[in-house]
Order: structure tokens, then C-alpha cells, then sequence
């Protein structure tokens, strides 16, 4: 009984989760900070650095710039699909990357939960609805 009084919220969040009694929302703003840090693989670190120099708007208006000048109109089109495939590509990662950090470790899970980049939300139970 000395150990449930005692039980961390982190220890009592990664139970209930494996268990499906709750889930864990990030914090889309606030994790953008945060996870390229949080991660140890330097592919997401590089991906990081890729989607902010081609997301920043110098970057932008420079490109479209040139390619009106250069009259290369599709590459436009590319240019923005391309861009927008890396922003879904980084949001999926910020939430996969913040979750898996603050499971994996009680000091970043603190920090984040302190922070308030990761909620913890219950889930209703499906046999009663509301």
C-alpha cells in the first residue's frame, strides 16, 4: 500500500497507458521547440534543419522569385508540394518523437508535463456512452 501513496505520476501514466485507459496529446506549438532536441537520431535533427530553411519565408520568396524569373512555373508547384509533404512529415514526427521521449524517460517526461507540451487525456469508457 506504502508504494501505490508513492507511485510517481510518470510510473502511473506509463501503466495506464499501456493498459488504453489514456492518451497522451502534444502540444504542436510548443513541442516544435523540443522534440529535434529531445531525439538522438541525427536523421531527425537533419530533417529539422531542412524543413526550417525551407520553410522560412526569405527562403520562399527567394525561390518563387527565381523560378518567375527563370520561367520555370511548374517548379513553383513543386517547390510547394514538396514543402507541404515535409510539414506533415515533421508534425507526424513531433508527436511520435515528444511521446516516445517522455515515455522513455521520468526527467523529460517532468519537464514536458511541466511545460505543458504533453496532456494526458482519459478515455471514455465504450460501453456507456454519454
Amino acid at each position: 500500500m506504502e508504494e501505490d501513496k508513492g507511485q510517481s505520476l510518470y510510473k502511473l501514466v506509463v501503466d495506464r497507458l499501456r493498459n488504453g485507459e489514456i492518451t497522451i496529446d502534444v502540444d504542436k506549438s510548443s513541442s516544435l521547440r523540443s522534440y529535434a532536441r529531445l531525439s538522438e537520431n541525427p536523421l531527425i535533427k537533419l530533417l529539422h534543419t531542412v524543413v526550417y530553411l525551407f520553410s522560412h519565408p526569405i527562403t520562399i520568396i527567394g525561390v518563387v522569385i527565381f523560378l518567375l524569373v527563370m520561367g520555370e512555373f511548374f517548379f513553383i508547384l513543386y517547390y510547394a508540394v514538396g514543402l507541404i509533404i515535409l510539414l506533415i512529415l515533421e508534425d507526424y514526427l513531433v508527436k511520435k518523437v515528444t511521446i516516445l521521449s517522455a515515455l522513455k524517460r521520468k526527467s523529460v517526461f517532468d519537464e514536458l508535463y511541466k511545460n505543458g507540451v504533453i496532456k494526458i487525456k482519459e478515455i471514455f469508457d465504450q460501453h456507456h456512452p454519454i
